[in-house]
């Protein structure tokens, strides 16, 4: 359940390992919702009624994939605009939007 004056949202990734070794992620640390006033918004841990959650790690096998959803918690009025996800939970210099 969301806190007062919150909202729940949800984001369905796919995650594919396209290199030749085995991959591990933490697709929650690295996911971030932005609204249309610059706040930034991380994930939350909650299960989502939609389907399967992406999970908090992933070992994904060179050409494996895991598709899922990442769940946030925004405030009620915020005017989501982005979705931005950056692999190594995070601390990759580069972040896909």
């Amino acid at each position: 359940m969301p806190q007062p004056g919150q909202r729940l949202a949800a984001a369905q990734i796919t995650l594919k390992n396209t290199g030749t070794v085995a991959h591990d992620e933490s697709p929650s640390n690295g996911a971030h919702l932005g609204d249309t006033q610059d706040q930034h918004y991380d994930s939350d841990l909650s299960e989502v009624a939609l389907g399967p959650s992406v999970g908090s790690s992933a070992t994904l096998a060179p050409g494996s994939s895991r598709k899922g959803y990442l769940l946030f918690s925004v405030t009620k009025k915020a005017k989501l605009a982005k979705f931005q996800f950056a692999h190594d939970s995070g601390f990759r210099p580069q972040a896909g939007e």
